[in-house]
């Protein structure tokens, strides 16, 4: 049984709440259409923190640990360690695909039988997505890869009979997947509230993270663009 604070920067949605013993006690985020983390990140955190949650004490602290954006998994990750140092409490890491996954296996639990697949896709630009592959009980029968997706790959990795499919690299890539027999594609938002459960196992299981020496999981390596040039 704990308080953990949630956080989760890895989409475009910046995402912050307050779990009390794996249910969402109060929550903060926004769903804006460009990457706003730097800016409302710790301001989420203050509005909760001196609001709903004034006083009142917190355990450890969950991160969404990718795979995801870059810049907005360093933004969640160093307010997360910040916040366990100044407060001296456990980091706990949450995959942002196993979120997905979990959020939409309580959100359409009634649409997914037992042998049902669920496969979460972050989109990773161009025609690339993150996914990884969990049944209906979310154990990982893949984990997380990259995959360029055309006809060919998506019926490879979609070769069941009945898979559900959820995550920002879905919409993008529908036009192949609809054609696939068997697939059925879902509209969710990911956010901290996908984690609380996941983050209250942990918890209860001592599954702590080093403070000193965690980093996010990128999946891939960073490659910088070329810098724009100067008028």
């Amino acid at each position: 049984m704990a308080n953990i604070l949630l956080i989760a920067s890895a989409t475009k949605v910046c995402s912050v709440a307050i779990a009390v013993d794996g249910v969402v006690a109060c929550i903060k985020e926004s769903v804006r259409e460009e990457y706003s983390h730097a800016e409302l990140l710790t301001v989420y955190m203050e509005e909760l923190l001196s609001g709903p949650w004034k006083g009142k004490k917190l355990d450890a602290v969950a991160v969404m640990d990718g795979p995801g954006s870059y810049t907005g998994l360093r933004i969640g990750t160093s307010a997360a360690k910040g916040f366990c140092f100044a407060n001296d409490i456990p980091l706990i890491a949450v995959g942002s695909l196993y979120a997905w996954a979990a959020g939409l296996d309580e959100k359409f639990a009634n649409d997914i039988a037992a042998d049902d697949l669920i496969i979460p896709m972050m989109d990773a630009r161009r025609m690339e997505v993150y996914y990884a592959k969990y049944n209906a009980q979310l154990k990982e029968l893949e984990a997380p890869a990259a995959l360029v997706v055309d006809e060919e790959s998506a019926k490879e990795v979609f070769r069941d009979d009945k898979v559900h499919l959820v995550g920002d690299g879905v919409e993008k890539c529908a036009a192949v997947f609809n054609a696939i027999e068997g697939t059925v594609l879902h509209d969710l938002q990911l956010s901290t509230a996908f984690m609380a459960t996941e983050a209250e196992r942990r918890f209860n299981a001592a599954e702590f993270e080093d403070l000193a020496y965690f980093e996010p999981f990128y999946l891939k390596d960073f490659i910088p663009g070329k810098p724009k040039k100067l008028l």
